[in-house]
């Protein structure tokens, strides 16, 4: 059997007694050959291009899908943020229509846009001590964690399959996150990666998470599964399974970029370590996607699947060369990944004078009142973007603050002028009464002409 791009089910007999079978051409880890049928898994188009809508329990076919398409296409197609673009590899320059994190209610802009940061942490699977509550909530492990003799011997490295002869499965439900749970617990090491947004969100976020085994590729569709994929730390903070970086509490990890470091390679990202080992050359435009557009395209689920289909190969020729290259190599490797571990998520806070900063950078000699308004408008724009979860580049971007400070526009007609984004609901256009009122406050001071330091 050929790969399945497949939403799917565990069977609810097999998966209520733990069995880990997994989709990997019809075979579980432990060998039963009638694990579950693919016949059984729901629609992995989803109920915007599926005809059958959710009652839809069947994997379709390629063909099905090209035809579900073309209709969702249509000006009268149900699907109104699908693919629209039909040019190959031009899947990278679709934009999601709107915005993900309201859509599917991720979490709440008050909290997660303060400039305190509170660690979620439901379950602490794996515990050792209970640490202070202000250090990492994994301290005592990693720090008494010793890296199993398993792991520090040279191995055959095990050859990656083709991309096509590895089963590709889509997670959407927490019945599947479990499902998924399970099969990570039963295997030595996995591999992961993410995408992530942060240009509409104050802070950025997390849109898809993909974990590859040595024969299956899972893609992690996180909006639909947002507060359950703590699920997931079980066998992310096993000492026993090794990982790769991923930002949730991990024990046992190889960071890749670490290992290339010490190496010496000429460069240190995934494309150069996949193109060196592997002589695949990753697609580098989806680096620039926007990764909150769904349905997700056949071009976005290819891209994201290769950048954890090689890195278990990758790993094995890693820790080979590093064991030749010499003693203590091998371990330097894995405590620089501890201390990646280690590592605690700081939200970066606003800075009240960062304005002074961009002044000095762009050599500008401004007056009291240009100040005066550049400073009023370094503070909206940073108390808008965490009132409505953007950027603060798009709430304001620089250019448009040095522009209104540098003209100091009166009326409304100057500030139309200044401001040519058409779109009516941008921040920008849509406070434009008040930018205008900071203006003329500034307006209102006495003139003193000063080179700002």
């Amino acid at each position: 059997m050929g790969p399945q791009n497949a939403s799917w089910k565990p069977p609810d007999a097999r998966a209520a007694n733990g069995d880990r079978a997994t989709a990997t051409n019809g075979r579980s880890p432990r060998g039963d050959m009638n694990a579950f049928s693919w016949k059984t898994f729901p629609c992995r188009y989803g109920a915007n291009l599926c005809r059958f809508g959710k009652a839809c329990r069947y994997a379709h076919s390629d063909e099905e899908l090209r035809a579900a398409l073309k209709e969702a296409n249509t000006p009268n197609g149900s699907a109104p943020n699908s693919p629209r673009a039909s040019k190959p590899n031009s899947a990278y320059l679709l934009k999601a229509a709107k915005k993900s994190q309201k859509v599917h209610r991720l979490y709440d802009y008050t909290k997660v846009n303060s400039d305190e940061f509170v660690p979620i942490l439901k379950k602490k699977f794996h515990a050792g001590l209970t640490p202070q509550s202000n250090v990492h909530p994994y301290y005592n492990e990693l720090m008494s964690w010793c890296i199993p003799e398993s792991q520090l011997q040279p191995k055959l490295p095990i050859p990656y399959s083709k991309i096509d002869r590895n089963n590709l499965l889509m997670i959407n439900t927490k019945d599947e996150l479990h499902f998924l749970k399970r099969i990570l617990n039963g295997v030595p090491m996995f591999a992961v990666d993410v995408e992530h947004h942060s240009f509409r969100s104050y802070r950025g976020f997390v849109c898809l998470l993909q974990i590859s085994t040595r024969d299956t590729d899972f893609i992690i569709d996180p909006f639909e599964v947002w507060h359950d994929l703590h699920i997931l730390n079980e066998p992310f903070t096993d000492p026993n399974i090794l990982k790769r970086d991923f930002g949730i509490y991990i024990v046992n990890m190889f960071d890749t970029q670490k290992a290339m470091r010490l190496l010496q390679f000429p460069k240190l990202g995934l494309s150069y370590l996949v193109d060196h080992y592997c002589n695949v050359t990753l697609e580098k435009q989806f680096q620039r996607a926007d990764w909150r557009y769904r349905p997700l395209t056949d071009q976005h689920i290819d891209y994201a699947r290769k950048d954890t289909h090689y890195l278990l190969y990758c790993y094995d020729l890693l820790r080979n060369e590093l064991i030749n290259k010499g003693e203590g190599y091998l371990d330097e490797a894995y405590n620089e990944s501890r201390k990646t571990c280690l590592l605690h998520y700081s939200p970066q806070t606003f800075d009240p004078e960062g304005y002074r900063k961009m002044i000095g950078f762009e050599s500008l000699s401004l007056n009291n009142r240009q100040l005066f308004l550049l400073e009023k408008l370094w503070m909206w724009r940073d108390i808008k973007a965490r009132e409505l979860d953007e950027c603060v580049e798009y709430v304001m971007s620089k250019a448009d603050m040095l522009k209104t400070v540098g003209t100091m526009p009166a009326t409304f007609s100057e500030l139309s002028e200044l401001y040519t984004n058409g779109n009516q609901g941008h921040p920008l256009i849509a406070n434009k009464q008040t930018i205008l009122e900071f203006v003329l406050e500034a307006l209102q001071l006495p003139l003193v002409c000063k080179k700002e330091e």
